[in-house]
């Protein structure tokens, strides 16, 4: 029963926080499958990216004021410590693409909050890469 399964995953009280992170990361899969599996049914194409992210460590090299507004602990401690553990591995969708480090050599502002949203260049290059990489599935999509 997949409700009982998903809910046995939630159950937080009383684990250690690495564990909490673990059950997170099956969460975040489980829902991923989830989402694929109803698009599929509904003839919707379904695209799963996961994002760059300005605390994830060696995925950018900074500039001054990417380094000035990275410093928001709540945030950067966790995702710097666990983002680079979610992947698709052990994941049953179509159409992923993993983003994280997409901006590895790019030494241009990119993000412009500390929260990870990106600027128009930063979204024009993640676009650009979901395009080019989907074309196919967009297309047979539209026909």
């Amino acid at each position: 029963n997949d409700n009982t399964r998903f809910s046995n995953i939630t159950k937080y009280n009383k684990i250690d926080f690495e564990k909490a992170v673990e059950n997170s990361i099956k969460i975040w899969k489980h829902s991923s499958e989830k989402i694929y599996s109803f698009a599929s049914k509904e003839d919707v194409l379904y695209i799963h990216a996961i994002q760059p992210n300005l605390y994830l460590k060696k995925s950018k090299k900074l500039t001054k004021n990417e380094t000035k507004i990275s410093n928001y602990p709540k945030n950067g401690n966790i995702i710097s410590k666990y983002y680079h553990d979610i992947n698709f591995e052990n994941i049953e969708i179509k159409n992923a693409i993993d983003l994280k480090y997409i901006f590895q050599n790019n030494e241009n502002e990119i993000y412009r909050d500390y929260c990870c949203h990106l600027n128009n260049y930063g979204m024009h290059i993640i676009s650009k890469e979901i395009v080019e990489k989907f074309e196919k599935d967009f297309k047979n999509f539209i026909e």
